[in-house]
C-alpha cells in the first residue's frame, strides 16, 4: 500500500464544487495541473499567462527559454530494455521532467499562497477553486466581522430560475475594419469594482424607501447610510493593493509581492461576476445588472467627453476607449484624462494605458454583417510592444502554422506597416505547405473530448483520430477520454475527420486543407481590408494594385 498520508490519514478524493479534488490526510496537496489551468484562465486579463495545452512540456518552455527534453511514452519500455545509452536518455528525461516541474512550482505557486492569505482558506482548497469560490471564501470570512449572515447555498431550483434571466453585459462601440495610426487607449482602473465601492452596491444595500441612497440607471436604489459588505472588502483590497504596488516598486525583484498585488487584483475584479453567478451565495440580479449599467453609462460618457474634446473615438469596449489623436499631441490626450478624472467619484479613475503607432482592426466573422469585429485587433505602441487581442494565435484550436503565420502578418504590418511584405510570408507559407516540407508538429490541430469516444454519435476529427489511435494500439480507451487530441489531416481518406490521425501516426498532410482550412482564414480578416484576395495570396491571381 502506498500511503502518502500522515499519521494513520488516509487518501481520497472528494467534491469541491463542480469538480473533484484529492484530499490526502495531514498535507497540503497541490495539483499544479489545475493552478495552470486557473492561472490561463485569468491570464489574458491579468497578463500572467495564456496557453492553447496544459501539458508540462508547453508550461515549461512559456516561462522557460530553454527547451523540454521529449519521449515519446510508447518508447519508454524500449529505453528501459534497451543498452546503457538508453537508459540514460530515460533517465535524463525524468530528471529534465522534475526540473521542468519544480519549475513551474516555482513560477506559479507564489500566486497561489497569496489567494490563499487574501482569501483565508486553505492552499489545497485555493488551489482547485474558481475565481467566484475565492469571493465567496472571502466574503463568509469577513461575514462575521460586518455582522453579516452567511447566506444558504441556492437550490438546483433557484439556480434554474436564476439561469432563465440574464444580465445584459457591457457596451460596444464596434470600429470600422481597417489600419490605423497614432492612437491611444484609455481605461478605467478597476472599473466594476470601483463601481461597487463608490456607489455602494450590495445585496444587503437594495433600498426602496431609505431617505438617501444612489440610484443606478435600471433604477435600483442603493442605500447610503448602510454599508455594504462587497463594498467595505473590495476597499480594503483596493488599498491594500495600492500599498503592495509601492512597496513592490522598491523591491521589484520580490516575488511575492508581485504575486500578492496579481492576488488582490484577480480577487477584486472577481466580485462583479460572483454577484451575478448563479450558483453563489451572495446571488444578486439586481446588484450585478446595476453594475454593468453604470458601467454602460460611463464608458459612454468618456465617448463623449473625448469626442467634445476633439478626438475621434474608434473602439469602445466594456471599460477603456481606443481614439484617434489626428493632430492632438500626447500633451493634450494627458490633458483631456485628468479634467475628465474630476468629474469622477472618488474611487473611479481613467488612465492611459498607451500610446500607439499602428493599429489593425478587422470585420465581423460574419461578412454579411457591417461593421468590426469586438475584441479582435492588433496594436504597436510607442515603446514597440505589440498587444493582440482576438486572434487564433491564442486558440489551440489552429494549428502552429496558421497561428505563426498570423502573428507574423500582424507583426509586419503593425512594424513596417508593408502590406505587400505581409502578403509575401502568406505566399512563402502557401509554397511549403505545397512542397511537402511542414513539419507535422507545425500542423498539429488540438481539440479536447469531452466523453468517452464510445458515447460520440456525431463525427469530427478529434474522435475519429482518437479512435484510430485506439484500434492501433497507441492509447487506451481511457487515455483519451477526457484527453487533448493532437490530430493532424492527412492525405488519406474521404473527409476531413476520415484524414485525422494522431500527430504521432500521422505520416504526412493534405496541402489543400491547411492552405483553405487554416492560413487562409487565419491571415484573410487581416489581408482583406488591404484589398487582397485569396486567389493572389495562393498565387493564382494577379495581384491587384493598391
Amino acid at each position: 500500500d502506498f500511503n502518502l498520508s500522515r499519521a494513520y490519514g488516509d487518501t481520497r478524493i472528494e467534491r469541491h464544487g463542480l469538480v473533484d479534488k484529492v484530499k490526502i490526510g495531514g498535507r497540503v496537496h497541490v495539483d499544479m495541473y489545475l493552478v495552470i489551468k486557473f492561472v490561463s484562465g485569468v491570464g489574458a486579463a491579468e497578463h500572467l499567462l495564456k496557453l492553447n495545452r496544459y501539458t508540462l512540456k508547453n508550461v515549461y518552455e512559456a516561462i522557460s527559454d530553454d527547451k523540454k527534453i521529449s519521449v515519446e511514452k510508447k518508447s519508454i519500455w524500449k529505453l528501459w530494455d534497451g543498452e546503457k545509452g538508453d537508459l540514460e536518455l530515460l533517465a535524463e528525461y525524468n530528471l529534465n521532467d522534475s526540473y521542468a516541474l519544480m519549475k513551474v512550482y516555482n513560477t506559479f505557486i507564489p500566486i497561489m499562497i497569496e489567494l490563499s492569505r487574501t482569501t483565508g482558506n486553505v492552499l489545497s482548497d485555493v488551489s482547485v477553486s474558481t475565481t467566484g469560490q475565492l469571493v465567496e471564501y472571502l466574503l463568509m470570512r469577513y461575514a462575521h466581522r460586518y455582522n453579516e449572515i452567511i447566506p444558504n447555498k441556492p437550490s438546483e431550483y433557484e439556480i434554474e430560475e436564476r439561469l432563465k434571466n440574464p444580465i445584459i453585459g457591457a457596451y460596444v462601440k464596434t470600429p470600422d475594419p481597417g489600419i490605423y495610426e497614432n492612437l491611444a487607449i484609455f481605461d478605467f482602473r478597476g472599473l466594476y469594482p470601483s463601481i461597487i465601492i463608490s456607489h455602494n452596491i450590495d445585496p444587503s444595500t437594495l433600498c426602496n424607501d431609505c431617505k438617501e441612497y444612489y440610484e443606478s440607471p435600471t433604477g435600483t436604489r442603493f442605500d447610503k447610510n448602510r454599508r455594504g459588505i462587497s463594498s467595505m472588502i473590495l476597499e480594503l483590497l483596493t488599498n491594500q493593493r495600492k500599498e503592495v504596488k509601492k512597496a513592490y516598486k522598491k523591491d521589484p525583484n520580490n516575488i511575492f509581492l508581485g504575486s500578492r498585488s496579481q492576488a488582490l487584483k484577480i480577487t477584486a475584479n472577481s466580485f462583479y461576476g460572483y454577484l451575478g453567478y448563479a450558483r453563489s451565495r451572495w446571488y444578486s440580479r439586481d446588484c450585478a445588472s446595476s453594475v454593468t449599467a453604470y458601467g454602460r453609462q460611463y464608458i459612454a460618457k468618456t465617448i463623449d467627453e473625448a469626442e467634445k474634446a476633439g478626438f475621434r473615438v474608434i473602439y469602445g469596449d466594456t471599460d477603456s476607449i481606443v481614439v484617434l489623436l489626428g493632430t492632438k499631441t500626447d500633451t493634450e490626450a494627458l490633458a483631456f484624462m485628468k479634467k475628465f478624472n474630476a468629474s469622477l467619484p472618488e474611487a473611479m479613475e481613467l488612465e492611459l494605458e498607451d500610446f500607439f503607432v499602428r493599429a489593425v482592426f478587422v470585420g465581423k466573422k460574419n461578412e454579411k454583417e457591417s461593421g468590426g469585429a469586438k475584441k479582435k485587433y492588433a496594436m504597436l505602441s510607442t515603446s514597440g510592444r505589440i498587444k493582440i487581442r482576438g486572434f487564433e494565435l491564442v486558440r489551440r484550436d489552429w494549428s502552429k502554422i496558421a497561428r505563426d503565420t498570423q502573428r507574423s502578418v500582424l507583426e509586419t504590418i503593425l512594424n513596417e506597416g508593408s502590406a505587400e511584405k505581409a502578403a509575401n510570408i502568406v505566399r512563402d507559407v502557401v509554397q511549403r505547405l505545397r512542397s511537402g516540407t511542414v513539419p507535422l508538429s507545425d500542423l498539429a490541430i488540438s481539440t479536447q473530448l469531452r466523453k468517452r469516444i464510445d458515447k460520440y454519435d456525431s463525427k469530427s476529427p478529434e474522435l475519429s483520430a482518437a479512435k484510430k489511435a485506439v484500434e492501433a494500439g497507441v492509447k487506451s480507451v481511457d487515455e483519451v477520454e477526457h484527453a487533448v487530441i493532437s490530430y493532424v489531416i492527412t492525405s488519406h481518406g474521404g473527409s476531413v475527420s476520415d484524414k485525422a490521425e494522431l500527430e504521432e501516426m500521422a505520416k504526412d498532410y493534405d496541402a489543400d486543407y491547411y492552405i483553405n482550412s487554416q492560413v487562409m482564414p487565419a491571415v484573410m480578416k487581416i489581408l482583406k481590408e488591404l484589398n487582397y484576395n485569396e486567389d493572389e495570396l495562393k498565387n493564382l491571381g494577379k495581384q491587384k494594385k493598391l
